[in-house]
């Protein structure tokens, strides 16, 4: 046997520990693509405070969550922070900044999106990430309220060490 059949044959072996170690563990091949995330959200804001910022109270439906309660604060200068808990007590909170999307609509809505800067977890979701921004028509109320429609189509990561996500 010649020095090169020796070292493709050793090659060839090499490639099909490989190959069959990727089979046993497919995360380990290639990593996690994420998994549909549907959020649809209705929610109402309150008048604001002194310091600009409006509290966030309403309730959703997300899929690997269920029915969510929303929670949170919207402030004039574009930013805030929301919690989506899921019945069992899990929850994903978001930093955000609300970006204007478009003008006004015809019936006063005003599109915007909510960009997540900052995601923290708990439960399942310790370690998850969301892509995407949630969009949404904030319908503006005479007293400095408003109430809003959000959905979301995207993906979750959920982060591997959180064996509590499978």
């Amino acid at each position: 046997m010649t020095t090169h059949s020796l070292i493709g044959r050793l090659l060839a072996v090499v490639a099909l520990v490989f190959a069959a170690v990727a089979v046993a563990n497919p995360a380990a091949a290639t990593p996690d693509p994420g998994r549909p995330f549907h959020v649809s959200i209705q929610a109402d804001a309150g008048v604001p405070g002194a310091d600009g910022c409006q509290e966030l109270s309403g309730t959703g439906l997300a899929t690997h969550m269920g029915r969510i309660a929303v929670t949170g604060q919207a402030c004039a200068d574009g930013t805030g922070v929301a919690t989506w808990a899921a019945a069992n007590g899990d929850t994903l909170v978001f930093s955000f900044v609300t970006v204007p999307t478009g003008p006004p609509n015809a019936d006063g809505s005003i599109p915007v999106a909510f960009v997540a800067y900052d995601t923290v977890g708990t439960g399942r979701f310790v370690g998850a990430t969301v892509d995407g921004a949630l969009q949404a028509l904030v319908y503006p109320v005479p007293d400095g309220s408003s109430h809003l429609v959000a959905w979301l189509d995207s993906t979750i990561q959920y982060d591997a060490s959180n064996r509590s996500a499978h």
